[in-house]
């Protein structure tokens, strides 16, 4: 576990969530050069899309994966000063 203090807001917008269950199957992209998004792929499911890290997804085939456990890309809405705890860490995000 880890301490942060936000340094500027963030503020996600009215953006909607990626939630998958572990086992559940997803179409797969491949992940993107940019390093900024090395490690997680762009999976769409059941009219859902958005990035997941790649630790979370066992392959099935080329374009195919599985999930490896319950995820939600919610993010929070932080203002300047506020503090918060990491609980875990992936791919770079926390």
């Amino acid at each position: 576990m880890a301490l942060f203090q936000v340094k500027t807001e963030h503020d996600p917008g009215a953006q909607g969530t990626l939630r998958l269950k572990r086992g559940q199957l997803v179409d797969m992209q491949r992940p993107q050069p940019e390093t900024h998004w090395q490690g997680w792929h762009w999976v769409e499911e059941d009219g859902q899309a958005g990035w997941v890290p790649e630790l979370l997804l066992g392959r099935v085939d080329a374009q195919r994966a599985r999930v490896l456990e319950d995820y939600d890309a919610h993010e929070l809405h932080l203002p300047a000063g506020s503090r918060f705890v990491s609980l875990r860490q992936l791919a770079g995000w926390h």
